[in-house]
């Protein structure tokens, strides 16, 4: 038996998809922009500008066809204040505040062992200096500052709110 052309089975196993991706972000764009209750009113010029350049032969909705004329006209205002923190961001601030303890145990046990005066290497490092606490903050923020733009004191705050989180 010759299996048809409609029942053999199709060479390409992905499904279709459902929406061209600027169709879907247009349409969250344009509901981002009705609800007016939502925090995130605001859609930044990249996002914007992607989801013109990815509609470009469609017609835009009303409501982001004169957002983007707003834009254009410079009468839309960024938030102000810190972005959104996100669940990544949330990570490595536990994640540093764990580096944090680890260290700030080591150095109280260096302490009770052999002290804190320190090899004649690191004596007079900047992160050498200080009680045990503060030499923890400055060693983590070597580790992880640079890279998550915090000062040894930020992450002194984070551990204290850690401290003090319910969990």
């Amino acid at each position: 038996m010759v299996a048809h052309k409609e029942n053999a089975e199709p060479t390409d196993r992905t499904l279709p998809p459902l929406y061209d991706e600027g169709a879907l972000l247009l349409c969250l764009i344009e509901r981002r922009l009705s609800d007016l209750t939502h925090p995130s009113h605001y859609v930044g010029p990249d996002e914007l500008n992607r989801a013109l350049k990815a509609n470009a032969d469609k017609p835009l909705p009303p409501i982001v066809d004169e957002y983007a004329r707003d834009m254009r006209e410079g009468r839309v205002n960024s938030p102000r204040g810190r972005g959104y923190r996100g669940g990544l961001d949330k990570l490595c601030e536990v994640l540093i505040v764990a580096d944090y303890r680890r260290r700030l145990a080591w150095l109280r046990q260096r302490r009770r062992s052999i002290g804190l005066k320190g090899w004649s290497g690191i004596r007079d490092a900047g992160w050498w200096q200080g009680a045990p606490h503060a030499r923890a903050a400055k060693m983590t923020a070597c580790r992880w500052g640079k890279r998550f733009n915090m000062g040894y004191r930020r992450i002194l705050n984070l551990a204290s709110e850690d401290e003090y989180r319910v969990h």
